[in-house]
């Protein structure tokens, strides 16, 4: 588990990012779930990611708006090569990295302490079922549904939940 200053009076951002979705989830300072989504955008669509990148963490803050002083923690990927070299081979983990990059500025700029945690570090090598059968012991599989919480939102909510030492 991490320390974050300030936690419990804090509003809280947990971010799952993915090329092909990124997972969030907001916290308010006495714990409890705000709103969970996945922020659909696609970096691989573009023929500039570099610039797309950008775009997409201006959005992602603007549909947040996340509050002043607050911290926003945020998955950072691991490189780990497949049998055949896939990750390798495309550039995924570069523009996964970049994406984060994005995303952390954004937060930055809008005056969050911003934090990076590899899955490793919150989960293990837990597989994802696992993960959201851990979750669902905290917050019910029903209330997971009426938050809308699906794919890459679960790993959002779990980061948050371990964040608050509670996964």
């Amino acid at each position: 588990m991490i320390t974050i200053d300030g936690l419990n009076r804090n509003y809280l951002y947990t971010i799952d990012p993915g090329l092909s979705g990124t997972g969030y989830a907001e916290w308010h300072p006495s714990g409890e779930l705000r709103r969970a989504g996945v922020f659909q955008e696609k970096l691989e669509d573009a023929n500039r990611w570099w610039v797309r990148g950008g775009l997409m963490a201006g959005r992602l803050i603007r549909l947040l708006l996340p509050m002043r002083h607050s911290n926003a923690v945020i998955e950072f990927p691991m490189y780990m090569e497949s049998v055949a070299g896939l990750a390798a081979s495309k550039g995924s983990t570069l523009k996964l990295a970049f994406l984060i990059g994005c995303y952390a500025e954004a937060f930055r700029r809008r005056g969050c302490v911003v934090q990076l945690v590899t899955p490793l570090d919150w989960k293990g090598q837990l597989p994802k079922d696992v993960v959201i059968r851990r979750i669902h012991r905290v917050i019910s599989e029903e209330d997971c549904n009426a938050y809308g919480i699906r794919s890459h939102a679960y790993d959002a909510v779990g980061l948050g939940l371990w964040v608050r030492g509670k996964l």
